[in-house]
């Protein structure tokens, strides 16, 4: 017998699954649940992945695929003072490379995961800033975004789930 824990999740799951405007988007809710099934997250913590259940239902899939590449630019790049430093357009760059998308489209796309929590400024993460800063500003990963990473990079990087 399930738990109410993994019915719970598995009920949100199938409404995130019905909701999903992609086969991507679909494969990845897909792979999070079953992810999170198979390492019993979805019963030990159940408002967690409720939590970041609700936050990718949210996002389209090229948000997700700039957010996965985001932690990979934060890996690959670090998240420390040394990267305020680097080139302002260095992230946006590095993201329309990885994501084959416009400048424009990258930087509404960064807005727009902004607003959901997942993003910080430079400016919103140190104490020193200037406001006459015209060039755009280094998003890092929130709080949020950080608590949510190991169940955005195990869904993002599990074998595609295809059906026969």
């Amino acid at each position: 017998m399930e738990s109410d824990e993994f019915i719970s999740a598995y009920l949100a799951t199938e409404h995130a699954l019905m909701k999903a405007s992609s086969q991507h988007k679909f494969n990845f809710l897909l792979n999070l649940f079953i992810d999170g099934s198979n390492s019993g997250r979805v019963n030990r913590e159940p408002d967690a992945y409720q939590e970041v259940l609700s936050i990718i239902d949210e996002l389209s899939e090229r948000e997700l695929n700039l957010l996965y590449h985001l932690y990979n630019y934060e890996r690959d790049h670090g998240d420390t003072e040394a990267q305020d430093r680097k080139q302002n357009n260095h992230q946006v760059n590095y993201l329309m490379t990885k994501t084959s998308l416009e400048r424009e489209l990258v930087i509404a796309l960064l807005v727009r995961l902004r607003r959901t929590g997942l993003l910080l400024t430079r400016g919103e993460r140190n104490t020193n800033f200037d406001l006459a800063t015209t060039a755009i500003e280094t998003f890092f990963i929130s709080p949020i975004a950080s608590e949510i990473k190991a169940w955005i990079f195990n869904a993002y990087e599990a074998p595609s789930v295809t059906s026969s």
